[in-house]
């Protein structure tokens, strides 16, 4: 954790420098923030859900937070699959429909971690589905992130020639 604390320290005053505005760092409302830790948030393109990961003692889960036009946070909740969430990265389409993510362990899996994908359909999450041999292997992937079209997944691999 001191590495990537270090590590931010450094790269932030990077990006910021040479910026002709000022950029305001906010903490995110309590309900989001809270004595556990907190990352990977991502957003949907809209600016009104980002799903994040919270890491305790017990477990980690995935959670979604809800914001409305003016940005003030509505609700956060987890993910009706959080309970089996053991993962390393998840990335939500810029659409907000579709969520890619690791899963680690899973009975049925191809590898050690294999991603999976849920859709949002009719106001709830849909069971997660195993994405399949024509992304996952025998050895482990994960961190997804959806390029900007919404179509294309970048992801990590350990199998020969993805990853040494």
């Amino acid at each position: 954790m001191l590495r990537l604390i270090l590590l931010c320290l450094a790269i932030i005053p990077l990006s910021v420098r040479g910026q002709n505005q000022t950029v305001v760092f906010t903490a995110l409302p309590e309900g989001i923030n809270t004595v556990g830790d907190e990352e990977l948030g991502r957003w949907n393109m809209d600016g009104k859900s980002m799903v994040y990961t919270s890491l305790t003692k017990e477990k980690v889960g995935l959670n979604i937070a809800r914001f409305d036009d003016a940005g003030r946070m509505i609700s956060v909740e987890a993910f009706p699959f959080d309970a089996i969430y053991n993962g390393g990265g998840h990335t939500l389409s810029p659409d907000g429909k579709n969520l890619v993510f690791t899963l680690c362990g899973r009975k049925g899996g191809f590898g050690d971690c294999d991603l999976y994908m849920a859709e949002f359909k009719e106001g709830r999450w849909t069971e997660p589905i195993n994405m399949g041999v024509e992304v996952n292997s025998a050895s482990w992937e994960s961190q997804p992130v959806f390029g900007l079209d919404g179509q294309t997944l970048f992801y990590a691999s350990s199998r020969p020639g993805f990853w040494r």
